[in-house]
């Protein structure tokens, strides 16, 4: 009831003050995200016996002082001061507003890197300072855009009431960005290609496979993404080997290099297709011989895969032997049974031989090209005039002045296509 009758009280007034109600959130955000690099227990004694008691007995103490002077509400930390302490409050004062702003900085490095890998802000260079730590990151933008918007605030807000209403913009920014990034992750995961057409373009006799290994870049690491079924139906044409690679980073130190690289193949096997997500911890680097470790991993997936299915076919063939064994009628088919071994296993392996040395011939023969999926977003016709705003300007701007995927994934141009589409959202 008191939070309802400030607002009739106040009304417009009262909408406005809640920018220092977002100023207080965000301070707290920011002071958890910086002391969030420390253990549990320490924060805890900290807080207890420290930060909570001071901020306590500071703000009871302005509070008591206003209860007499109710004027001084808009200086009211100097104007409580006693005389002779006010030079070395200042002072204390320039000490505390220089370590805060330290926490700031770093908290909100820590915010965005967090919000970044939630979709939540437009893709930024994250770059880790600590070996340790995960939350210890810099931010080249932030920090530039921090450096403008002081020099800004400076000279146009003047007052914190103006610094708490600047914080609409930025909430409007993250809005934005979250809001049409999950309309368009929804719209590719339910357009993802079905099975049945992976089956047709492998038969599709117009379709050529030309020599050749093409590693296509996606966000999806289940699935074929819809920007392949454009590609397929504007350029008839296939590679020989065709990798679909998604890289996603872990909250983890780094990975081993036996576990960065997944891959799976796609059906059908007549497309000679596998899907791997490379998965990288927030220390390690993209290595100078991706390319050459990626094709590596790939021919080891393979003999890895054979050597599962050989263990498959034996193993089946010794319940076969056993339930023979134990049937007088089909004793005399034992020997059938154990000749046919060695058939599957020698096609296994010859499928094996002949995979490796296409993948083999693919790269060294033809090399790699780096087809890059940029998939453009657009309101639909039918879409309200707010939403066709919110695609079609406010999104596509922050798109254009973003980190393009090519600089995030160090692709050299000279083998790179791109891949446009366009989804109506």
């Amino acid at each position: 009831m008191y939070i309802v009758h400030y607002f009739m009280r106040n009304k417009k007034d009262a909408w406005v003050s809640l920018g220092g109600v977002v100023l207080c959130t965000t301070g707290g955000e920011a002071l958890f995200a910086d002391v969030g690099h420390f253990s549990v227990r320490s924060i805890q004694i900290s807080m207890c016996s420290m930060v909570y008691p001071a901020l306590i007995l500071a703000y009871t103490g302005q509070g008591a002082y206003l209860l007499h002077n109710p004027d001084a509400v808009s200086d009211a930390f100097f104007k409580a001061i006693p005389g002779p302490m006010f030079w070395p409050m200042f002072i204390v004062s320039i000490v505390a507003a220089v370590i805060a702003s330290q926490a700031m900085i770093s908290g909100t490095f820590s915010i965005v890197q967090q919000s970044l890998s939630l979709g939540c802000f437009p893709r930024v260079k994250v770059v880790h300072t600590s070996a340790d730590h995960k939350g210890q990151v810099y931010i080249p933008e932030v920090n530039y855009f921090f450096m403008l918007a002081c020099v800004a605030v400076t000279f146009g807000f003047k007052t914190t009431v103006k610094i708490g209403n600047a914080y609409a913009f930025l909430m409007a920014v993250m809005y934005v960005w979250h809001n049409v990034y999950i309309k368009k992750y929804h719209y590719e995961v339910g357009h993802k290609i079905s099975l049945a057409r992976l089956k047709e373009i492998s038969k599709d006799r117009r379709m050529a496979r030309i020599p050749g290994l093409a590693m296509f870049y996606s966000e999806l690491v289940q699935g074929i993404p819809l920007i392949f079924e454009h590609y397929v139906s504007n350029v008839p044409a296939l590679h020989s080997v065709i990798i679909f690679v998604s890289m996603k980073s872990l909250h983890i130190n780094k990975v081993p290099a036996e576990e960065r690289y997944y891959f799976r193949r796609v059906e059908p096997k007549e497309l000679f297709a596998f899907q791997c997500v490379v998965r990288y911890g927030y220390k390690d680097v993209l290595e100078e011989a991706f390319e050459e470790t990626l094709i590596t991993r790939l021919k080891e997936f393979i003999q890895e895969e054979t050597e599962l299915q050989m263990q498959l076919v034996s193993a089946n063939l010794k319940v076969a032997v056993k339930g023979s064994e134990t049937d007088e009628e089909t004793v005399e088919n034992k020997d059938e049974i154990v000749n046919d071994e060695p058939t599957d296993v020698e096609q296994l392996q010859q499928i094996m031989l002949k995979e490796i040395e296409q993948v083999d011939q693919a790269w060294e023969e033809s090399g790699i090209v780096h087809l890059i999926g940029q998939s453009e977003v657009t309101a639909n016709k039918k879409a309200s005039i707010v939403k066709r705003i919110l695609i079609d300007y406010a999104y596509n701007l922050l798109k254009k002045n973003l980190r393009e995927t090519e600089n995030v994934f160090d692709i050299p141009y000279d083998r790179m296509i791109k891949v446009g589409m366009t989804y109506e959202l």
